[in-house]
């Protein structure tokens, strides 16, 4: 890429290296102090995951945990549709089997997830994600990471541009890979990762009968990126990353009419914290900028902004707030990015040991760059979970989501309701 912006924060991050190097561990301390442990507060979801530890099968140095979830429940638009909305019973079936090691150091885990919805106007889907990874400790501080996946996922109606009906919605395969490593210097913590993410989308069919092709949307993706954590205290510490990226579409004019392909990075400074009895989490403010490839066109650039914090007012209450403000490719015709801008809060409530209740609400604003269009979508989703032993929990959840688009080249608009009970089986 040679871009000096992305070589500017690479050195910044090798000076800190260099100084991590001149604080390492003294001499004669036989057990250094963890600056970067984050587990000093325990969450609502934390606890549940803890009760569950020693369910599974254990083979060999592994441990096999399967699950089954089967609902049942209603959706009132089930096509995400403006006008023409159609209402159905809905079935669904989850099974997810998790394989995790064992050891004393190093790590290897693997899952597979298998989620289905099936519709009584004789409409199904099945997701197929799979995905194995990762550590080798060479030593105290130094790791290596890396990892394989690969999904083939069904995309909801409410992706598809305004008025497009089809038979079926569009399917796609995506498949991925990463290596990194993570280096500890006492107070100073440096990570690397490199990505690479392909996506094939498969035509559609209108419901008339001709194709609805979205080649278009075919898409590889390399980022690789630094990361540097500074400990200020064992309860708080600063960092400093910057991420390049690369994306090449597999379609180039004179096939379309845009060419997508555009390079990019992002740089952000933040702190990651972790106070006793009251929050943690990590805020993170920067700078992101996108070039195309194709001459004559302005960048896309803007604040970047990434953070997850858990507030605990209370030790059987989990608060969590979420924010992301990110340049992603857009598929609308006539787009190449968009300025995505996402905010979460969610509460998780232990009224029983083993009944949590939980409250979750979203916001999302798209800001398209190359057209003019602006779509703002709201969720809301309440739910409840009781276990009625270590296998079996019964799980509720009622929701709402919609979506308003705005401007001369808007998109689809859509209210969707959504319920259901069902049964999760656990091993």
């Amino acid at each position: 890429m040679g871009d000096w912006r992305l070589g500017v924060a690479a050195g910044a991050l090798a000076v800190l290296s260099a100084t991590g190097q001149a604080i390492a561990q003294p001499q004669g301390q036989s057990e250094p102090t963890d600056y970067f442990r984050r587990d000093r507060n325990t969450s609502v979801s934390d606890r549940q995951k803890q009760r569950s530890e020693d369910l599974g099968w254990r083979a060999g140095g592994f441990w096999i945990k399967p699950q089954l979830l089967l609902a049942a429940g209603y959706n009132d638009n089930i096509a995400a549709s403006e006008t023409n909305t159609e209402a159905n019973t809905v079935y669904q079936a989850e099974l997810e089997v998790d394989i995790e090691s064992d050891w004393g150091r190093h790590e290897l885990h693997g899952s597979i997830d298998v989620p289905s919805v099936n519709y009584t106007s004789d409409f199904a889907a099945t997701d197929f994600l799979v995905n194995v990874g990762g550590r080798y400790d060479i030593d105290r501080g130094l790791s290596l990471v890396g990892g394989l996946n690969y999904g083939h996922r069904i995309e909801p109606y409410s992706n598809l541009p305004s008025g497009v009906q089809l038979r079926e919605p569009i399917d796609y395969d995506e498949a991925g890979a990463y290596v990194g490593f993570t280096q500890v210097f006492n107070r100073l913590r440096f990570a690397g990762r490199a990505d690479v993410f392909d996506t094939n989308f498969h035509d559609g069919e209108f419901t008339t009968g001709l194709p609805f092709e979205v080649d278009d949307r075919d898409v590889r993706e390399i980022s690789y990126g630094l990361r540097a954590d500074y400990a200020v205290t064992e309860l708080t510490s600063l960092f400093l990353s910057a991420t390049a990226n690369e994306r090449d579409h597999d379609l180039d004019p004179p096939a379309v009419l845009l060419n997508k392909d555009t390079e990019g990075f992002e740089v952000l400074a933040g702190v990651n914290f972790d106070l006793t009895h009251l929050m943690r989490g990590e805020v993170g403010i920067g700078y992101f900028s996108q070039s195309f490839v194709t001459p004559g066109l302005e960048d896309q650039t803007g604040m970047a902004a990434r953070g997850q914090v858990e507030w605990f007012p209370d030790e059987l209450v989990t608060v969590t707030f979420g924010a992301e403000r990110s340049v992603e490719d857009a598929f609308a015709p006539g787009a190449r990015t968009l300025v995505a801008n996402d905010y979460n809060v969610a509460v998780a409530y232990e009224l029983r040991r083993n009944l949590i209740l939980s409250l979750s609400t979203g916001y999302s604003f798209d800001d398209y760059g190359e057209i003019d269009r602006q779509d703002r979508r709201w969720n809301a989703f309440g739910g409840a979970d009781y276990e009625i032993n270590r296998n079996v929990s019964l799980t509720l959840s009622v929701g709402h989501q919609e979506q308003e688009s705005e401007g001369l080249d808007l998109g689809r608009n859509y209210d969707v309701n959504v319920a259901y009970v069902g049964v999760r089986l656990r091993r």
